[in-house]
């Protein structure tokens, strides 16, 4: 009889253990982490929802980030909007953590300034009641979201499946399959990846050289990876590539995707726009925000074009400190300096000239001026832009010009003579496909956009950038 209740104890005992064993390591414990108006975390968050109701044992836990500055004050990435998000969303965890969900599902879709209103009456809360609770509490609800994240040392958007750190994607099957790890055999998400692997993506080639070969931004790879899940990418070296492509490719580093008709669909809408260029069976980008290289100029050292818009904050300021570098020798007088417009020239119906600038009229006839000025009065040419740029968005101009030494009756009269010469420069501008301002090309084949780029350049790395506008540009 003993042995029997020894028996019988231990047969309910290993029962016990192995039923309770699966409960321990079946749930699957997912902690996210987000600034509210975070839309790369809305859409991790609502992807790993879309998991939960798949997959009975994830249990998803949400919380809110904050951060805080020097002095101890709380804030986030999009301003104090965002903040008074986080002490809502600390709020309802407090309060109502039961009705969370509800009202960040419903939030996801209302996502306008005042949309907690009616996220809030979704979920079940009295929003006027718990704004009045916010707003007295918003201190100590901040300060409790601030520490929470502050103990798991994160400060960006961050996902945790049962404390590992997750590193994926924020695609629907990248979230799947990270779940699957967690999961035994007959419970695991089909994901169909025999079948999927059957199904071939469009072919993407990086097309560099030795120059080039360390300008290949890999943000533009993974912009089109989000576009093509499927992509097939492949670095190859210009040498590798046939003749007639080597041929017609006009920069590197350059971007080629297949033209499936997968690509052309999705794309449509930008190859209308013709920002792609055709290469036989390839629609080619060229990222021109970036560095690349010009394959259809030649080298020319020490030669500097700069390429602005008149009246474009961006490209005075530019102007100014290129200007100032020269003067104070902080660029090397062995520099060629050239200074090109941004615009358009085409013929009406009747066959006059016509010229189009982003900022109006006033932009193109002032461009006029300048170009004019520089032919007929070169050593005045930076003088003049000196004086003009103090007040470039005016249409006064005669007064500056006479500041600088040039005489405004001459220039009025040669103005035809202005337009002769701004639409051929528009016309070499715009066969460069240039519509930023400021646009620099250096050493006569190399492009870069913005003054923060071109100081990468040793010969230009002295420039002064008194300003952080300098760092923007406008686009036609």
């Amino acid at each position: 009889m003993k042995k029997l209740k020894i028996f019988i104890f231990a047969f309910f005992a290993s029962f016990y253990c192995f039923a309770q064993s699966p409960q321990q390591t079946k749930e699957i414990k997912v902690e996210m982490y987000f600034e509210p108006f975070d839309t790369q975390g809305w859409q991790s968050y609502l992807n790993f929802d879309l998991v939960r109701k798949k997959v009975k044992s994830v249990r998803l836990s949400v919380y809110p980030l904050i951060n805080k500055n020097q002095e101890g004050k709380y804030f986030s990435s999009r301003g104090e909007i965002e903040t008074t998000e986080v002490a809502r969303i600390e709020a309802i965890i407090s309060k109502n953590p039961d009705k969370l969900n509800d009202y960040l599902i419903a939030r996801s879709l209302n996502m306008y300034p005042d949309g907690w209103k009616e996220s809030l009456i979704y979920a079940g809360i009295n929003p006027v009641e718990f704004d009045d609770y916010v707003q007295k509490n918003k201190e100590a609800l901040l300060a409790k979201a601030y520490k929470r994240a502050s103990d798991k040392k994160i400060s960006g958007m961050s996902v945790f499946i049962n404390s590992n750190p997750y590193s994926g994607s924020v695609k629907i099957t990248d979230v799947m399959e990270s779940v699957n790890n967690y999961l035994s055999g007959d419970k695991k998400i089909n994901l169909y990846k025999s079948e999927m692997s059957s199904i071939k993506g469009p072919k993407f080639k990086i097309v560099y050289d030795d120059v080039t070969k360390d300008w290949v931004d890999q943000n533009i790879t993974e912009t089109f990876k989000r576009l093509f899940s499927s992509l097939d990418v492949e670095k190859i070296e210009l040498s590798k590539l046939g003749e007639k492509e080597k041929e017609k490719l006009k920069m590197l580093p350059a971007y080629m995707i297949e033209k499936t008709s997968e690509v052309k669909e999705m794309l449509s809408g930008a190859i209308e726009q013709n920002a792609f260029d055709n290469l036989e069976n390839y629609y080619v980008y060229y990222n021109q925000n970036s560095k690349v290289l010009m394959l259809n100029k030649k080298s020319e050292k020490k030669k500097l074009e700069m390429f602005v818009m008149s009246q474009c904050p961006f490209g005075v300021m530019a102007e100014n400190s290129v200007i100032n570098a020269v003067e104070n020798s902080k660029i090397s007088k062995d520099v060629k300096l050239e200074i090109h417009y941004i615009g358009d020239v085409f013929k009406d119906p009747d066959g006059n000239m016509k010229f189009h600038s982003l900022h109006g009229d006033e932009e193109w006839k002032e461009n006029a001026r300048q170009i004019l000025i520089k032919k007929i009065y070169p050593e005045k040419y930076f003088a003049y832009l000196k004086e003009r740029n103090k007040n470039y968005s005016s249409p006064e101009w005669k007064e500056a010009a006479k500041k600088a030494g040039v005489n405004p009756e001459v220039v009025e009269k040669r103005f035809d003579e202005a337009k002769e010469l701004l639409a051929e420069d528009f016309k070499y501008v715009n066969s460069l496909n240039i519509n930023v301002s400021p646009t620099f090309i250096v050493d006569g084949n190399i492009l870069v956009v913005g003054l923060s780029q071109l100081k990468s350049f040793e010969d230009y790395k002295d420039i002064e950038m008194s300003q952080t506008g300098n760092q923007g540009g406008c686009g036609k």
